[in-house]
């Protein structure tokens, strides 16, 4: 979680609605002179006495951040950055820069003026063994507008 709270330069959170277009993109950062970051037990030792409890270490909490990424490193045997799901996740967190248009997975190149658009879910739900979903972002490719004609 603290890591997700300081993401690298030029990465965003996407909350909300239309994410693919960009709206609800938010960059957070942790003001540690205001965090008052504790563990559970801390936080029921100062809620049983309701007693001044001294500020917490911030340096403690910064150090929990590399000591994730290193145990993640050490679990995958990869840079912290080259493991899939963070990197997936950090590419998500980015802009594209493939100029691909976004949409909906849709059955042609053009939205269906009849607002048919939903074709191409029936599609991949009735295609026999195969039901294609996205791929990783390290290697997103995109979706085929017919999901039958893919070979599984």
């Amino acid at each position: 979680m603290l890591w997700l709270l300081q993401l690298p330069d030029e990465r965003c959170h996407s909350l909300g609605g239309a994410k693919p277009l960009g709206f609800g993109s938010v960059q957070l950062a942790i003001l540690w002179e205001k965090t008052d970051l504790r563990q559970g037990k801390d936080w029921q030792e100062f809620y049983k006495s309701l007693l001044p409890i001294t500020k917490p270490d911030v340096i403690l909490a910064q150090r929990c951040i590399e000591e994730y990424k290193q145990a993640v490193e050490q679990a995958y045997n990869y840079s912290f950055a080259a493991i899939p799901f963070i990197e997936s996740f950090l590419k998500s967190a980015k802009d594209f820069e493939d100029n691909k248009p976004i949409h909906y997975p849709r059955i042609q190149a053009k939205p269906d003026i009849k607002g048919e658009n939903f074709k191409w879910f029936s599609m991949n739900e009735n295609v026999k063994g195969l039901k294609l979903s996205l791929p990783p972002l390290i290697n997103d490719s995109g979706l085929p507008y017919q999901p039958q004609n893919v070979q599984s």
